[in-house]
């Protein structure tokens, strides 16, 4: 049975068009009883389900129209682009001719088949004329078994070197490092180690490189494994969330642990004390894998 998932709100109202329509006008938003794909600061990923070698996992990804006019979707253009472009298989779109209505949906049948062990990244490009996002792409992942999905954990990242790039939400360059599980016990992270701690450091600074905690929101540099932060920031987000009034537990620091098909994401930036210029260097990631341990990925950036 197909998987159907919504886009959030947030960059799905991408298609939300400018004819008079505004943020009070209840005309011209998402139908709040929709279900809702959840995303995090990185949007625009939808993850598929691990699956062995030859076997398929569809999803029917459903845009909608949150403006006042129609909005037109380029069927002709729809496209998917990318490495692993050729696991990834676009069906019978709904409707045929791409004209949404508004609060209507433009629903997008996507089959991964999986080609045998590794984790699989390819782009669906969407355009039309939404006044917003005119061009929008979605990133797709396809976790892959061999012939069987293994008794052990299995770490596997996403790709073999990460580059640290210029970001918004961020003073220094950063970039995220991101792993599934490809095996059929738990993975359990003991502790994340950068090799080079004068150039890079975790996003947020201060976290000790072997303090793991199930990932959160980041911590500013005042915050550490002292005043009771963990590794990205749980203590730190729950205290903001309880002091504008939403209830929130502190979950106990424990080791980092994902479960079958599922990713881990670690953020890593430059410090403020890294030299101009390039650098690489190594992040190792130590589990109870008993084929990679540590596993590690490489890094690199121009501050």
């Amino acid at each position: 049975m197909a998987r159907r998932a919504i886009l959030n709100i947030s960059f799905v109202s991408l298609f939300a068009l400018a004819s008079g329509c505004n943020g009070d006008d209840l005309e011209c938003t998402l139908n709040s009883d929709e279900p809702l794909l959840s995303t995090n600061a990185w949007e625009g990923v939808l993850g598929f389900d691990l699956s062995v070698e030859g076997a398929s996992h569809r999803i029917d990804v459903v845009f909608v129209n949150g403006g006042c006019s129609e909005l037109k979707i380029d069927v002709d253009a729809l496209r998917l682009q990318g490495e692993g472009a050729g696991v990834f298989h676009i069906g019978e779109v709904d409707p045929p001719s791409g004209k949404v209505a508004p609060r209507g949906d433009f629903i997008v049948p996507i089959t991964f088949t999986s080609p045998g062990r590794g984790v699989y990244i390819a782009e669906l490009v969407v355009e039309s004329n939404a006044a917003n996002l005119p061009v929008y792409t979605l990133e797709l992942v396809g976790p892959g078994a061999g012939q069987r999905i293994p008794d052990e954990p299995d770490i596997e990242f996403f790709t073999s070197e990460v580059t640290l790039e210029d970001n918004p939400f961020v003073s220094v360059p950063a970039g995220i490092v991101r792993f599934y599980n490809l095996g059929g016990r738990t993975l359990t992270v003991d502790s994340f180690v950068l090799n080079d701690t004068t150039n890079f450091a975790f996003l947020g600074g201060s976290v000790d490189p072997g303090a793991t905690c199930e990932y959160g929101a980041i911590c500013g540099p005042g915050d550490g494994p002292g005043t009771g932060c963990c590794a990205g920031g749980l203590k730190c987000r729950c205290e903001e969330f309880n002091a504008n009034g939403v209830d929130c537990e502190i979950p106990s620091c424990a080791d980092v642990t994902v479960t079958t098909g599922l990713f881990h994401i670690r953020g890593v930036q430059f410090t403020a004390e890294a030299a101009a210029g390039s650098h690489s260097t190594t992040m190792d990631v130590y589990s109870n894998d008993p084929d990679t341990d540590p596993a590690s990925v490489n890094l690199t950036g121009t501050k």
